[in-house]
């Protein structure tokens, strides 16, 4: 198979050096040289294409090679970090959030985990057979605890349950009235004729856990997982990570992980999809001979409104 070649090469005239053999011994030469060009082109764009190939994957990964190189050295100039230092770091990094959850459960045992898809497009520069574009679906997730809490579970009975219960009404309903009048003012306000609205609006809105707000949350990073919250088998795998992680952090904390975790159980959130999948995969877990392997610990599954927060950012 030729390779196609997709733009007429421009002649180039090389002149030869300026001698006493006469301008007939010049053409002559100039003659020769634009052959051997040609000769040489018509070579190139002759050549099999798996060999254009081949010496292509060769230049890039010369390139790397020379990309490597040059990061070893600005390494040694000390404008960056070794591979090595930046894996140190991370364990550091994970060392201090292991601390940071069980520092904080001897405090509270009360946490929250919180999940969601994280997806990644690779692209490769150079597409082929062996290479191509590459959609990895990861799950991310975080544990933390609540700013206000009780250790005390409140517990309504049934018979006393009524659909008005559910419903916004009085001081509830003034409230979010209030607070959507606040909101609506702000984005207002970015308008010249509203503009004298900036003056009048609060700074935040009232509400009765401003202060707890206005702490700081204790939020900690747990590890990254290569797992699609698409399929079943993933999500039952992302449990399971769940339920080992926080044996082995309240083990610390408390020395015995059974009682302390299996008393308070951990709320786990995510997005309505995320909530979907991991209430499903617990449910495929129902028949279980242990309490770990049916994620009795994890409970209840809730939705996290973050899309809808940012739905009213971007607007």
């Amino acid at each position: 198979m030729k390779a196609f070649k997709t733009q007429k090469s421009l002649q180039k005239t090389v002149k030869a050096p300026k001698t006493n053999l006469g301008p007939e011994s010049e053409s002559e030469s100039e003659t020769v040289l634009d052959d051997e060009e040609k000769s040489n082109d018509d070579h190139h764009y002759s050549r099999p294409l798996n060999t254009v190939v081949a010496d292509i994957q060769s230049n890039s990964v010369s390139v790397l090679m020379v990309i490597a190189a040059a990061l070893t050295r600005f390494n040694r100039l000390g404008v960056t970090m070794s591979t090595t230092t930046k894996l140190r770091l991370l364990d550091e990094a994970s060392s201090i959030m292991d601390k940071g959850i069980v520092s904080r459960l001897q405090k509270s045992p009360l946490v929250k985990i919180t999940g969601g898809n994280l997806d990644m497009y690779i692209k490769t520069g150079q597409q082929s057979l062996e290479k191509s574009n590459r959609d990895l679906h990861l799950f991310a997730s975080n544990i933390a605890s609540p700013d206000k809490y009780s250790l005390v579970p409140t517990r309504t009975p049934l018979t006393d349950l009524n659909a008005e219960m559910f419903l916004l009404s009085g001081n509830y309903r003034s409230t979010l009235v209030n607070s959507y009048s606040v909101i609506l003012g702000r984005i207002l306000c970015e308008l010249k004729a509203f503009s004298w609205m900036a003056n009048v609006l609060p700074d935040h809105i009232h509400h009765p856990y401003q202060h707890e707000m206005s702490l700081k949350s204790d939020i900690f990073q747990l590890p990254i997982m290569m797992k699609n919250e698409a399929k079943h088998e993933d999500c039952v795998d992302i449990l399971d990570t769940y339920e080992a992680v926080l044996s082995d952090y309240y083990h610390k904390a408390f020395g015995s992980s059974e009682d302390v975790l299996h008393k308070f159980g951990v709320t786990v959130g995510g997005d309505q999809l995320t909530r979907v999948r991991l209430e499903e995969a617990k449910n495929l877990r129902a028949l279980a001979t242990t309490p770990n392997k049916r994620f009795e610990d994890l409970h209840p599954f809730v939705i996290e409104l973050w899309h809808t927060k940012q739905d009213f950012l971007e607007v």
